[in-house]
């Protein structure tokens, strides 16, 4: 694809012809002076004004805010107050990039009082979402109890070996109970 000019890709963000005759020479000068752009209205200026702030924010957005996962207390700080008095199981998946930052940390599923349903095509949907490198698995119990169930265990490895295939890393399976955690990793249920 041709590379557009400014005036050309805010045109079709905006579905609007910009006149190429304008004084304005730079997105900045249009993201500044809207109203110069002949047959703008006022809808159209509040756009342009709302792109203007939405890209200051991203170049102000500081890539050394990423909080990187190094072990599983790193991640239990911070699923354990988000799921920690939830009146059901819900199944997480953090998404890390090859650094082990968070990408994005998702609910995949809401099960009953004592069950969740995690299948990998549910889970792996969602994963290849973004650029994902690896992934850590996390739900909680309901009941406090962090110890894993043999369903647990079961629905991990599966979700392990879909991941090999994948080529996406499941690094640990942590369950969140009252305060406390367990690591699959750590327990050696998983490599």
């Amino acid at each position: 694809m041709k590379t557009k000019k400014d005036y050309e890709l805010l045109s079709i963000v905006l579905g609007l012809k910009i006149s190429t005759d304008l004084k304005l020479n730079s997105l900045a000068d249009i993201l500044q002076s809207p109203r110069a752009i002949y047959g703008i209205g006022q809808k159209k200026q509040e756009k342009i004004y709302a792109l203007k702030e939405i890209l200051e924010r991203l170049l102000k957005a500081d890539k050394n805010e990423r909080i990187i996962i190094n072990k599983p207390n790193d991640i239990a700080k911070i699923l354990i107050p988000r799921y920690r008095y939830a009146t059901q199981e819900n199944f997480i998946i953090v998404l890390l990039n090859t650094k082990n930052e968070i990408i994005s940390i998702n609910d995949i599923s809401t099960g009953s009082l004592n069950s969740s349903i995690a299948e990998p095509r549910e889970v792996f949907r969602e994963v290849l979402k973004y650029p994902t490198s690896s992934v850590i698995l996390a739900h909680n119990h309901p009941s406090g109890n962090p110890n894993p169930s043999v369903e647990d265990i079961k629905i991990t490895k599966k979700l392990v070996n879909a991941g090999k295939i994948l080529g996406i890393d499941v690094l640990d399976h942590i369950i969140i109970g009252d305060n406390e955690f367990r690591s699959l990793k750590q327990d050696r249920i998983i490599d």
